[in-house]
């Protein structure tokens, strides 16, 4: 069975970031450090013979917390929020599949003793030939 280009584009993602599709909420901190992948709903406009798809992908990332001060949390959820975008944006997994990636959103959360969370979201843009959710449109020569 052939594997569509958005199933692609989502395992390539999870690859970028060392990430899990649709990972639950960890029960304690033993589980973590964790990185969930989770896509949001997309659209797609047609284009002569192609589908031009927008598709958000949020990533979210906890680890333990490494001190209780709330200044230290704070230094620790924004490097793990700007080690996300770096990331994605130094992946080479989206290569050809892919037409652009974008940051569009984010947050960072932190729970004292516990964890430290950043959420971002990217906004991810491909194509495909039109009705064809398995073949990426070339371009005519």
């Amino acid at each position: 069975m052939p594997v569509s280009i958005r199933e692609q584009v989502l395992a390539a993602v999870c690859t970028a970031v060392g990430g899990t599709y649709a990972l639950d909420t960890p029960d304690d901190d033993r589980d973590l450090p964790l990185t969930a992948v989770q896509e949001e709903p997309e659209s797609a406009e047609a284009n002569y013979s192609s589908s031009n798809i927008t598709m958000p992908v949020v990533i979210a990332r906890a680890e333990a917390t490494t001190s209780r001060a709330a200044n230290q949390m704070r230094i620790q959820c924004n490097a793990i929020h700007a080690a996300l975008i770096a990331e994605m944006a130094a992946s080479t997994a989206l290569g050809n599949l892919v037409d652009s990636v974008f940051y569009t959103t984010g947050f960072i959360q932190a729970e004292a003793g516990k964890y430290c969370l950043a959420q971002t979201t990217f906004t991810i843009q491909y194509h495909t030939v039109l009705g064809d959710p398995f073949t990426i449109e070339e371009p005519e020569d």
